[in-house]
């Protein structure tokens, strides 16, 4: 599941094209307050996309930069995300592997239901 870091570039683009979101400032049900229902499904989308891919302190960065300046970064929203991904299998395969250097797709093949449909 490593993948290539994106340039800085792309990720500074990225990271402007989330705070500038409008979801962070929904004028319907937003009346200006920070609400967790209003953070653009890009910022952890791509942040999980790094760090799934190899680039776990990168992808705590993104979230940071990304973050719109406008709201305090929501430090319990971390904490809830942390432990969510401390609770994925394919995360725990994931980190021992990195730290063995063993090969991921060989230790994830229990980890996914076969559907028959191969």
């Amino acid at each position: 599941m490593e993948t290539p870091a994106p340039s800085l570039a792309e990720l500074k683009s990225r990271a402007e094209g989330i705070q500038g979101d409008d979801d962070w400032n929904d004028r319907v049900f937003n009346s200006g307050k920070y609400s967790r229902a209003f953070i653009p499904e890009g910022l952890f989308q791509f942040a999980l996309d790094l760090i799934y891919g190899g680039h776990e302190k990168l992808g705590r960065e993104f979230i940071e930069t990304a973050w719109t300046p406008k709201y305090p970064l929501d430090r319990e929203l971390l904490a809830e995300c942390d432990a969510l991904l401390a609770k994925s299998p394919y995360w725990q395969v994931i980190k021992e592997q990195r730290r063995s250097g063993k090969n991921v797709e060989a230790q994830t093949t229990g980890l996914t239901q076969k559907t028959g449909a191969e």
